[in-house]
């Protein structure tokens, strides 16, 4: 059996310091596989990547081994949407989503080869790898008739986090069996902060103050005020604190985590002012300063607005997702533009 053709796919938005470091190393570390594409889509980066990938992979790009696409007029980072495209431009028969901040190790287009073809309805994955390693739980790799069949990324979900869990569930639930990446060489990332995860979201760029409301010793309003004059709130959960003060009293959320929210969603709110121009409705609301408590509470919002789609997900046993197909720009190729609308 001839060796399966392998795509590596890589978005990124504005994380060039991050691509210097492991792209390089990534495409020299799989050059003993020749039947692999590295994709990457640059995802409308203002850092400089494209003159980048101009200056140093002219050899790379001639031959094939690297592509490079660019989507123009995205304001924001879509960690779904991009990766669906990407997905959607790659040729490979097993596709692997690599993010910028991994580094896939020495043979490790080898190691996927030979895992496919030693079994049959599997994916690979690092979701129950140590949480120390949790900067590579995006590393999945599964035959892109997998990837297609189930729908891929769950489009609505527009932040960080879970929408590499909620496909590897929907996977599972397709009929596939997991397999774990569980050798320590190919699971290494450059380690970052939570900032830096969430920096190119619409939130991360607008989010102007943060408040909160103490309610008892479980749980506390969080409110999110944005540049646009918009607000989202909901009620945070510790459930840990919940399940000790309150194990009679059941609630419409899985206690699996020790963070939740108690409303379905965020609730989406208009800033309306006093009469002196103040914001009004803040009474009992105290404004976080900490810079730090700022991005931790930006991070939540992220997981949990992800989150509570995953479990819809899971609570309904969907596998398959049907994304609505939305104009987002204008895509290159190899910096030329090819004749399709994305």
């Amino acid at each position: 059996m001839n060796n399966f053709r392998i795509s590596f796919c890589t978005t990124c938005m504005n994380r060039l310091s991050y691509l210097k470091q492991t792209l390089p190393q990534n495409l020299a570390d799989n050059m003993d596989y020749e039947n692999l594409e590295y994709v990457l889509l640059d995802y409308n980066s203002s850092d400089g990547l494209e003159d980048y990938i101009k200056s140093n992979y002219s050899e790379e790009l001639n031959n094939g081994k690297l592509i490079y696409f660019r989507i123009d007029s995205v304001e924001f980072y879509d960690w779904t949407h991009s990766r669906n495209l990407a997905v959607s431009l790659a040729t490979g028969d097993i596709i692997c989503n690599i993010d910028a901040d991994n580094f896939t190790g020495a043979g490790f287009a080898k190691y996927v080869n030979q895992m496919f073809k030693n079994m049959q309805d599997v994916f690979l994955t690092t979701y129950y790898v140590p949480l120390r390693k949790n900067d590579v739980l995006g590393r999945i790799c599964m035959l892109k008739s997998s990837f297609l069949n189930i729908g891929g990324y769950d489009e609505r979900m527009k932040h960080y986090g879970f929408e590499d869990i909620d496909l590897i569930h929907r996977l599972e639930r397709s009929g596939l069996k997991k397999v774990d990446i569980d050798n320590s060489l190919f699971l290494n990332a450059i380690q970052h902060s939570n900032q830096e995860r969430t920096s190119n979201s619409k939130e991360g760029f607008s989010v102007k103050d943060l408040y909160i409301r103490y309610i008892n010793g479980y749980s506390s309003e969080l409110l999110f005020l944005f540049d646009d004059r918009t607000a989202m709130r909901g009620t945070m959960i510790n459930n840990i604190l919940y399940s000790k003060l309150e194990p009679e009293t059941p609630l419409n959320f899985s206690l699996r985590y020790n963070y939740s929210i108690l409303e379905n969603s965020w609730i989406s709110e208009v800033w309306l002012d006093d009469e002196e121009g103040e914001i009004s409705n803040l009474k009992n609301f105290y404004r976080i300063d900490s810079k730090y408590l700022q991005e931790e509470a930006l991070f939540f919002f992220h997981q949990i607005s992800n989150r509570l789609i995953m479990e819809e997900n899971t609570r309904k046993g969907i596998s398959f997702v049907k994304n609505e197909i939305q104009k987002k720009g204008n895509l290159y190729k190899n910096f030329s533009p090819i004749p399709l609308e994305v």
